[in-house]
């Protein structure tokens, strides 16, 4: 193992176990108050992660202190540890209900500080009339995101890290194994170009 996953996502409440899809109720969120708390136990996590050899990475997740792209990056700088560093899961923000900064935006700020990368993709959708969002799992090459362009983006601004397959509801292995093909094909066309 090269890197630990981890963030500060807390566990299903009532209604988000009760809901079809977990993110159309409102979940965990986190004290503005222990943030400094927050900052030194990853710093310490990543004094640990550094003695073994390893790194640690920061899930990005909604209504946490990495919540936001501009929230993870201030969060990272905070902690100023070279053992630590993001998990751009932008999926997580993307299927939210709600209004978030356009999903370009956010890949531009979060791959230069990103060490390992929880990938998947969504519908998302806003009927201006009624204000309703509406989003929902799909493989990586037919959702919101456009994860060739991402992918290629994080490429050339440094990225090295692992791709780790995430999928909700389906054939979750299934999705998972076309992912992977998509990824690969994508790294390949990548990869030759600049070759």
């Amino acid at each position: 193992m090269t890197v630990v996953n981890t963030g500060f996502m807390q566990a299903l409440t009532e209604e988000q176990s009760r809901a079809i899809w977990f993110w159309l109720a409102d979940g965990h969120v986190d004290d503005p108050a222990p943030r400094d708390l927050a900052i030194e136990r990853i710093r310490t996590l990543g004094d640990a992660a550094k003695a073994q050899g390893i790194e640690v990475s920061l899930e990005m997740y909604e209504d946490t202190y990495i919540g936001t792209a501009d929230e993870a990056v201030a969060f990272l700088r905070d902690v100023d540890h070279d053992a630590v560093g993001l998990n751009p899961d932008l999926g997580n923000l993307v299927r939210l209900h709600r209004e978030v900064e356009p999903w370009p935006d956010m890949f531009e700020k979060v791959p230069p500080h990103s060490n390992f990368w929880h990938i998947k993709n969504y519908t998302r959708d806003l009927d201006p009339v009624t204000g309703a969002y509406s989003s929902a799992p799909m493989p990586l090459k037919y959702g919101y995101i456009n994860y060739r362009q991402v992918i290629r983006r994080a490429l050339d601004l440094g990225y090295t890290g692992p791709f780790c397959c995430e999928h909700y509801g389906s054939d979750s292995l299934g999705v998972i194994a076309e992912n992977v093909q998509y990824i690969r094909q994508v790294l390949s066309s990548a990869l030759a170009e600049t070759a």
